[in-house]
């Protein structure tokens, strides 16, 4: 790196600091890839609502990144006049759940434009479900852009022909990039979970973790209703059948205000019979989130779109419960249309048994079969 009189700023636009461990997870690829591109020490200024968010999701990068309070609008602007680039991304922002500051990325950036700055939309999602203005205003300030990368075929087909001919480019969410980079022993920061020992302990006991992410539905009371239902009555079925030899591992993958994934969880574990063999994986740093399901889960059992990215990464046998047509996407292009999936309307108490039940099943007929 040179020196800090040759340092580059840099505007960073995300669903960043909404305490959501995959949304943290792509904002490392971004700092990386930036990081990557430049010969000197970069600066990156986060918007965000929650301004601690570093301390919790990015201890490695506290030299790195500077948060700006999402409701500071003076801060704002004078951090992207001070910045030399703007990234837009990655993730999927806009969508039926945008939130209210995502509407304004848009004129954030053509604003950067005006400025001279460079703008690069990066890996985003951009789907049918999100308002006729926002896919409008995301056009319009994608075609002012210097690059656009879209991470699904959904996302490609919202934009604008003249931006698929001359600007944008299909590419991996950008949390497929950074597991890589973990799997190939880059990386040099490796936190684990709080839980990590507690739950070590449990699979050197001989016990099977299945991890779970469980999501509520927007707007849906009956449905949630009826998948806390299913999910209760299968992991008592479960706890009743191996008796002491199976652990729940949960992973509230976000905890943003109208989603809390942790409050839907726990109405599950109230149901159960034996709630000591269920464990709430706490927030944390992102990259001790996907290594404890690589480590310490047998198998996975997914929600949220990260989770099942981070399950499937990871080589776990997953069942999937896709939400959105994302998921459904990412399993098409990644070749898993034979892994089990089930949507959320659908899931049953017997597709969680059958599921555990057959991997229980070829685990035991491989250890009978091994050599003595």
């Amino acid at each position: 790196m040179n020196s800090a009189g040759n340092k580059v700023s840099c505007f960073v636009i995300g669903n960043y600091g909404h305490c959501n461990i995959g949304d943290e997870m792509l904002l490392k690829q971004v700092i990386k890839e930036v990081s990557n591109s430049y010969r000197v020490k970069i600066n990156f200024y986060v918007p965000a609502i929650d301004t601690e968010f570093v301390r919790t999701y990015h201890q490695e990068l506290l030299d790195q990144v500077t948060p700006i309070n999402i409701k500071n609008f003076k801060k704002i602007i004078s951090s992207l006049v001070r910045c030399k680039i703007i990234v837009v991304g990655g993730g999927g922002i806009w969508s039926g759940h945008t939130g209210f500051f995502a509407h304004f990325v848009p004129f954030i950036s053509i604003l950067g434009k005006l400025l001279l700055k460079k703008v690069i939309f990066k890996s985003i999602g951009l789907y049918s479900t999100a308002s006729t203005l926002d896919r409008f205003f995301v056009n319009l300030s994608i075609l002012f852009s210097d690059m656009c990368s879209v991470r699904d075929n959904e996302s490609y087909q919202m934009l604008w022909k003249i931006n698929r001919n001359k600007k944008a480019t299909r590419t991996d969410d950008l949390s497929v990039p950074f597991i890589k980079y973990i799997d190939e022993g880059q990386a040099t920061f490796l936190p684990n979970i709080v839980e990590y020992e507690n739950v070590h302990l449990v699979k050197d006991q001989g016990k099977l973790v299945v991890g779970i992410s469980l999501r509520p539905m927007r707007k849906d009371p009956q449905l949630n209703k009826r998948i806390v239902e299913e999910f209760s009555s299968a992991l008592n079925t479960l706890s009743d059948r191996y008796e002491q030899k199976i652990h729940f591992l949960f992973f509230p993958f976000a905890k943003t205000a109208y989603r809390t994934d942790e409050e839907f969880i726990q109405r599950v574990i109230n149901n159960l019979k034996y709630k000591e063999k269920a464990t709430i994986v706490s927030h944390t740093n992102p990259i001790a989130w996907y290594r404890a399901i690589k480590e310490l889960t047998d198998l996975f059992i997914g929600m949220r779109y990260h989770s099942i990215i981070f399950s499937f990464m990871a080589e776990k046998p997953v069942l999937s419960i896709p939400y959105e047509k994302k998921v459904v996407e990412f399993l098409k292009d990644y070749n898993r249309k034979n892994y089990p999936a089930v949507f959320p309307s659908e899931i049953s108490e017997s597709d969680i048994v059958d599921f555990i039940q057959r991997y229980r099943e070829k685990k035991d007929q491989k250890q009978e079969a091994a050599p003595i």
